[in-house]
């Protein structure tokens, strides 16, 4: 499949899966037809345009998350007397616009988007094998990252792509061909930061970022500026931001001393699959996540003071959360994400001083290494290569020593199902769901078993009070803008556990099942069946409270429909700048489990004694 069939997929699976412009009902279902001819189960769909201007594509029957998906290219549009193109998932969206009275505001920025989307899936597909190639030879979390970055954010046609970057920016910046850079260098006065933290360390930013040669040309750098350290900090920015034109715009908003250029290009730093988090190249089990003004699926990558002390709020009720519960202790480890500096000055508004702040990210270093074990992030899981293999699901079945056959494939899919479903349910017992999407989630492996979870990116840690208030934890107190939607407080235990069928089931999960259908023949109603097998178990714990479990299972077990994440029309929607926080919205679609037989033999397995200590990350 070439790099633009690829994201017209994606571009025409989500219109049918969010039904944009009411299109399900408007079309028609025809048997074939002179322009586009049809094989064993394939349909010919139209979708009426007006002015007799038609949509015409092949279609198969499927289960989930729409009744329809395309079979294979060309969409085709037909005008009277005849006239048929082939259209682009651009021109296809435009197409679609005319349905819509007055069009989509956010139409013009999708469509830069789209019109890039084909470069990006080229040079992923390119760059499959050497990824492959450093995670079987190396294995560790950064390689894992550079694999999971050729997917990213899955089934979603333009996630790949950076909103104000050009080709030469996403290949320089970007995780794909892991490139190293530098970091700039502002000095901040310490009267504009905000800081989280506990205790004096690090001292600041650089601490554990640099190697000690790039440590002392920092210093350096603070002799030539005739600058104090104790009266400013040096916080990192990404190269793209430019540290010289950034200093002069926070210096004219906050006023003299504010912020100076201190130092360009220092240090070494790969992007991991989030881009704005960066990795050190001499290794150490911290990474650095950035402000990047740049949007992504419509969010800006920027650090807002108020997001971060959110994440420190997350991580804190999570640690309770943990504490609290001995399968969790086993089960589920976080990154400590306290340590974070963020611009802050009077008159100054929250988008132009969230360009400035980074967090510093270390991971659970007894968790982090030691012989046989693997850090793999889940989204990692869902990569195929242009060959139609499943490397990450290759890589694991390996370690295993088992035969990489289809019923294999189909027993790591439930170990995955499992592993989720076991941390998610007891944290919602407690009134807790973290945000388990695919680059949240590091899988902890040894031998290719799945073990553990690691849990990064704190700051959308969502709650049900009631329910936060029967398992005796603090409420959180969470800093939340009234002028944007809240999802971080849930008014009912349904709409908790939707964070988890919306984010993990129907997005990772069902990822994994699709490369687990495409690299091993895995008839997908068996992968489903395995993972209803695999959220029965989990539900039936009877460790969980009877409401947890009477919630779980009536909404993920019985329900016919589950809420669904709606991403793309909520994009098109939007109009104005990006904030922080990805546009989206929530609707309703056919179970991903309804009608499946419960795989036999499923169940949780007993939760291994913690790894030793290790290696830490590199």
């Amino acid at each position: 499949m070439s790099a633009g069939d690829q994201v017209l997929h994606d571009l025409v699976d989500v219109v049918l899966a969010e039904d944009l412009a009411g299109v399900l009902g408007r079309s028609r279902v025809e048997v074939g037809g002179p322009d586009l001819d049809v094989e064993r189960d394939e349909r010919r769909l139209v979708i009426p345009l007006g002015g007799g201007d038609e949509l015409a594509l092949r279609v198969v029957p499927r289960r989930f998350p729409c009744s329809w998906a395309l079979s294979r290219p060309p969409v085709l549009l037909t005008s009277p007397g005849g006239a048929r193109r082939h259209l682009s998932a651009g021109e296809v969206l435009a197409a679609l616009a005319r349905l819509v009275p007055g069009g989509w505001p956010g139409l013009p920025a999708v469509l830069e988007d789209l019109r890039a989307a084909p470069e990006r899936a080229r040079v992923a597909a390119t760059t499959t094998a050497a990824a492959m190639a450093t995670v079987g030879s190396n294995g560790s979390l950064l390689d894992w990252e550079r694999l999971a970055s050729l997917r990213d954010r899955p089934f979603h046609p333009t996630a790949r792509v950076r909103h104000g970057w050009g080709p030469a920016d996403h290949d320089r910046y970007g995780p794909e061909l892991a490139r190293s850079f530098g970091l700039d260098w502002v000095a901040v006065s310490r009267d504009c930061l905000e800081r989280g933290g506990r205790g004096p360390e690090p001292a600041d930013p650089a601490a554990g970022l640099l190697s000690m040669d790039e440590a002392a040309a920092l210093a350096l750098a603070w002799e030539a500026a005739g600058l104090d350290p104790a009266e400013h900090v040096a916080v990192p920015v990404h190269p793209w931001s430019g540290a010289h034109r950034l200093a002069t715009a926070l210096e004219a908003a906050a006023g003299t001393g504010a912020c100076r250029p201190l130092a360009l290009g220092l240090g070494s730093f790969v992007a991991t699959s989030s881009v704005r988090t960066l990795a050190p190249r001499h290794g150490g089990n911290g990474h650095v996540k950035v402000a990047l003004p740049v949007d992504c699926l419509g969010a800006s990558r920027l650090l807002p003071a108020r997001h971060l002390r959110n994440g420190v709020t997350g991580e804190r009720l999570l640690r309770a959360v943990v504490a609290g519960n001995a399968r969790l202790g086993h089960r589920l480890a976080l990154c400590d994400e306290t340590s974070w500096w963020a611009f802050s000055a009077p008159g100054v508004d929250e988008h132009t001083a969230g360009q400035l702040g980074c967090l510093l990210r270390r991971y659970p270093a007894e968790w982090a290494g030691g012989p046989g074990t693997t850090l793999v992030p889940l989204s990692a899981l869902g990569v195929v290569a242009p060959d139609g293999s499943a490397p990450a699901l290759s890589h694991l079945l390996a370690a295993r020593g088992s035969a990489a056959s289809a019923a294999d494939a189909l027993e790591l899919v439930s170990d995955v199902a499992l592993l989720l479903a076991d941390v998610a349910l007891h944290c919602f017992a407690a009134g807790v769901m973290p945000e388990l999407h695919g680059q949240n989630v590091v899988l902890v492996a040894r031998a290719g078993r799945l073990e553990r979870v690691v849990l990064r990116d704190h700051d959308a840690v969502r709650v049900h009070l009631p329910w936060l208030r029967r398992s005796g934890l603090d409420e959180p107190g969470y800093l939340v803008d009234p002028r944007t939607p809240n999802t971080l407080l849930n008014e009912t235990p349904e709409d908790l556990l939707a964070w988890f069928q919306t984010l993990a089931v129907e997005v990772a999960v069902r990822a994994v099942v699709e490369a687990a259908a495409t690299g091993f023949g895995v008839r997908e109603t068996d992968a489903w069946s395995a993972v209803a097998g695999a959220l029965a178990t989990c539900v039936g714990d009877p460790a969980l409270p009877e409401p947890a479990r009477e919630v779980s299972a009536r909404q993920l077990l019985e329900a016919p429909a589950w809420p669904t994440k709606l991403v793309l029309g909520p994009l098109l929607e939007r109009s104005g700048p990006g904030s922080a926080s990805m546009p989206s919205g929530r609707g309703w679609g056919p179970s991903p489990l309804g009608g499946l037989d419960r795989m036999p033999g499923a169940r949780c397995r007993p939760a291994p004694a913690p790894a030793a200590a290790g290696t830490a990350v590199g």
